[in-house]
């Protein structure tokens, strides 16, 4: 399983896993914008955690694109 290490930066996060979804995506896989915005937030470690809420609450994760996730992370 893929998560966020405490010295992993978002942007290496952001790196693994965009990279891991286009192999996935190259094999025929479908993803929608809400699967892969709850996927990120559910592998964020214990530090991150408190913004979850705080995302999932003002924002659409059904219209969010990914990129627009991280950048709220960082």
């Amino acid at each position: 399983m893929f998560m966020l290490l405490l010295e992993e930066s978002i942007y290496d996060m952001q790196k693994g896993f965009t990279n891991i979804v286009n192999h996935l995506v190259a094999l025929g896989r479908h993803f929608d914008n809400k699967e892969l915005n709850i996927k990120i937030l559910k592998i964020l470690n214990r530090f991150w955690q408190p913004k979850v809420p705080t995302i999932s609450k003002s924002s659409d994760l059904t219209t969010m694109h990914m990129i627009t996730l991280f950048g709220k992370l960082i």
